[in-house]
């Protein structure tokens, strides 16, 4: 479920971040499940629930190593549910809001507390950002006929986000299996503009993806539905050729032996199978089964595997 409308978050003055080894969540507004292994942090997510204290600021483990300095962005998330697992660990559900910008570290042990401020996204609602969200968001609609599953709703729902094109470029890109780069530079740049800059070229080469392998299913689709229906008509000519005792199977399976057999070059054997099959499908008797038969005669029986001497 996408929400469109943005609820308004009171920032508190500090807040306690949860390191993630894995890409921080981008600020979609859509539940999504964590699990905290660390049992000292996982306490302390337990506790602060049953307080009512339902607030966390989601950083890179990397980010809270004293070298690296404050002055980066997390995303503030409110944590709605908790379950612990057999193995002792905790799965949260949680919800990310909104980018924020880390001011400080409170403290690093034996827990990490962050000094943090709001950070709303830059740039104006001007024509052209309006323009970059409307291709992005006609470029994400291609995208979703191309699944094969879209939760119910969700088309609905992401169209209205055009209007949104901040909130719409963390959609987008929460859906692509982006590489871990292009996931922290889209989560560490502010500006809308620049994120769907980058976000157009990204969302395009996937398309092209989707749609080189959709094109080359349907091609294998059809070329299966042909060999069936061959097969299908070959079999019927079989059982009609049988019940009026002029069958010719036998020497229709011989001549096929023979092809099999024969020492033939690609293009040939492929033109000598291709005869066959019409071949199947002909009275015995006809005129023009009295043709194809000296001609794959003929295809068999010419030296492919020998090559004339030089003069």
């Amino acid at each position: 479920m996408i929400a469109t409308d943005t609820p308004a978050i009171p920032i508190p003055s500090h807040v306690l971040a949860l390191p993630m080894a894995e890409p921080i969540p981008l600020p979609t507004q859509q539940p999504r499940p964590i699990t905290i292994s660390e049992p000292v942090l996982a306490r302390l997510v337990e506790t602060k629930l049953a307080e009512g204290d339902r607030l966390i600021v989601l950083v890179p483990s990397d980010m809270t190593e004293p070298s690296v300095g404050a002055d980066k962005i997390g995303v503030l998330a409110t944590v709605h549910q908790s379950l612990r697992t057999n193995e002792g660990h905790l799965q949260a559900l949680i919800r990310p809001m909104q980018r924020v910008r880390i001011e400080a570290w409170l403290r690093t042990e034996p827990h990490v507390v962050a000094r943090i401020e709001s950070l709303s996204d830059e740039d104006q609602m001007d024509d052209e950002t309006v323009a970059l969200a409307r291709t992005l968001g006609r470029q994400f609609d291609r995208w979703l006929d191309l699944q094969s599953q879209v939760p119910a709703g969700f088309r609905a729902q992401s169209s209205e986000l055009v209007h949104q094109p901040g909130l719409l470029s963390d959609v987008v890109a929460a859906n692509l299996e982006l590489d871990r780069p292009h996931q922290e530079a889209l989560l560490q740049q502010p500006s809308v503009r620049l994120r769907l800059d980058l976000l157009l070229p990204l969302l395009e080469q996937e398309l092209q993806m989707l749609e080189m392998g959709e094109k080359i299913q349907q091609e294998v689709r059809r070329e299966l539905g042909q060999n069936q229906r061959e097969h299908y008509l070959r079999e019927q000519m079989k059982a009609i050729q049988k019940e009026l005792g002029t069958t010719g199977g036998s020497d229709q399976d011989e001549l096929r032996l023979r092809v099999e057999k024969a020492h033939l070059s690609a293009e040939a054997r492929a033109e000598a199978e291709r005869e066959l099959g019409r071949l199947e499908q002909m009275q015995p008797g006809s005129s023009e089964a009295g043709v194809i038969r000296p001609y794959i005669d003929t295809i068999v029986d010419l030296p492919w595997d020998r090559r004339g001497r030089e003069r």
